[in-house]
């Protein structure tokens, strides 16, 4: 059963893309109740992606900035992953049957590798990622509307930050059907959404991969305060205010860091100001990460 909770008010919204020295990208000090630190679609690449000229991104540099923001500003924050973290490139076997391809299988060793050092506290687990989960499972893996698969993969997860419970969730839609563990089935994300218990006072944080138009309809569920839209996003995109609920787009390829900070009041979200910090090469990288991103290149 869901707990409705009724804003006085619209929440206020900002944007901001920072540049310049890392140690200016993170400014603090404005007594945010929490920083949602979000990416998405690395699609098992540790490292930075070949998207441009000057590419972008990667667990080396995204765990660097991360390591900053918490040493230059104190708000507690919670990491995020809206899907697709896992590589999901197949082949056709003899049979005309998809598998997943072997260079998908390395990449996804070695990304479970990455994140057993670096963790996430959610991870979206999506249809291109529940093929290659259980190669190395994590606790912060989430899909409330994909049943049946077997695997240790939560519906949603419970976080306390500065005296505030946050709920976070996580929705797919289906795909790539003959890679899905046996006995997988995806139910329909706004009824798995709804069966989610929000608690009284609890922020409600959905992580939403490839839903299209649907994310409208996750945004008006009575509740949910927060939508995390993960669907190859280019370019930098204003926050939206859909029924009650904020909703924002991960850079696709995990080209940058998503830092959105909210206010909370009494449960409910006052204002947001989402902060989109390029993952470029003022960003220091984590050595052992660095390490990882490297041999995954080799091979």
């Amino acid at each position: 059963m869901w707990w409705v909770s009724l804003a006085l008010a619209a929440p206020e919204l900002a944007n901001e893309r920072v540049t310049g020295p890392i140690t200016e990208r993170f400014p603090g000090g404005d007594g945010a109740t929490v920083s949602l630190l979000i990416v998405g679609e690395h699609e098992g690449r540790v490292g930075p992606c070949g998207c441009s000229t000057v590419p972008r991104g990667g667990l080396p540099r995204l765990a660097g900035a991360v390591e900053v923001r918490r040493r230059m500003d104190a708000t507690p924050d919670l990491l995020l992953h809206g899907g697709g973290w896992l590589s999901a490139t197949t082949v056709l076997a003899d049979d005309g049957h998809e598998l997943l391809a072997r260079e998908a299988v390395l990449a996804s060793v070695v990304m479970h590798r990455a994140l057993g050092r670096f963790p996430f506290d959610a991870l979206n687990t999506t249809y291109r990622d529940l093929p290659g989960v259980g190669l190395g499972p994590h606790a912060g893996m989430l899909a409330a509307n994909a049943v049946g698969h077997g695997l240790p993969v939560a519906r949603e997860k419970h976080f306390v930050r500065n005296q505030t419970e946050f709920v976070v969730i996580g929705v797919s839609a289906p795909g790539l059907p003959g890679l899905q563990p046996a006995g997988t089935s995806w139910t329909d994300p706004v009824a798995a959404l709804r069966a989610v218990e929000r608690p009284p006072g609890a922020v409600v944080v959905v992580l939403a991969y490839d839903l299209g138009s649907r994310v409208a309809e996750l945004a008006a569920v009575p509740g949910v305060d927060v939508v995390v839209d993960t669907d190859q996003w280019r370019g930098v995109f204003e926050p939206l205010l859909l029924g009650d609920a904020v909703v924002v787009r991960t850079p696709a390829d995990g080209s940058s860091l998503l830092e959105l900070r909210l206010w909370i009041d009494d449960g409910v979200v006052a204002a947001a100001r989402q902060r989109t910090v390029p993952l470029d090469a003022q960003v220091p990288e984590a050595p052992f990460l660095a390490a990882l991103a490297t041999e995954q290149a080799a091979d």
